[in-house]
């Protein structure tokens, strides 16, 4: 019901064509979901006031992705880096605050966990620019159509201060749209 409620506000006019056969799973931090040999699990994650805010782990055979989604820095930021090899990370402010990420989170994240490779999210034009005269080898600056990793043939959409990660694999895709997980 909530995410027909959902589309519905999004999408007035053609919600009912996109919820059409869509198998829609709901997980949390206590369970993991595995589909088309990708197990996803979700970590809770602080995003200020909101309740229920979530980043993901998608794992296929070892090769392993973390989305921090809109996030400050927290334990279970610190987990989906931990766990994954590349991670997409919320990356709006310069200074981080209790909602969102900032620069000086996630160089001090990329400096700890220096096997790990990050790629900033969640960015404004003027982060972005301050991000690339930053000279840290795993810090990367995220943008449209971004091509990630020949395992996961991971394209990575930025748009409009909003952001949205689509795993490609075959005739399955994993779109997740902030708090929205969609699986098709």
């Amino acid at each position: 019901k909530k995410v027909n409620a959902i589309m519905k506000l999004a999408f007035p006019s053609s919600y009912k064509k996109y919820l059409k056969g869509l198998d829609i799973k709901y997980i949390n931090n206590r369970n993991k979901i595995n589909a088309k040999n990708i197990e996803v699990t979700s970590v809770e994650v602080l995003h200020g006031r909101m309740n229920y805010a979530h980043g993901y782990i998608f794992n296929k055979k070892g090769n392993v992705i973390g989305f921090t989604g809109d996030s400050c820095f927290c334990k279970g930021v610190e987990q989906i880096i931990k766990e994954s090899k590349i991670v997409f990370i919320d990356t709006t402010l310069e200074i981080g605050d209790s909602s969102h990420m900032g620069i000086d989170n996630v160089v001090s994240l990329a400096k700890k966990y220096s096997n790990i490779k990050f790629i900033t999210t969640h960015t404004k034009e003027l982060i972005n620019e301050k991000l690339k005269t930053i000279k840290q080898k795993n810090l990367i600056v995220g943008y449209d159509g971004m091509q990630i990793s020949k395992e996961w043939n991971c394209i990575f959409s930025f748009i409009v201060s909003y952001f949205s990660l689509t795993l490609y694999e075959k005739n399955f895709t994993i779109n997740i749209d902030v708090k929205i997980l969609r699986c098709y």
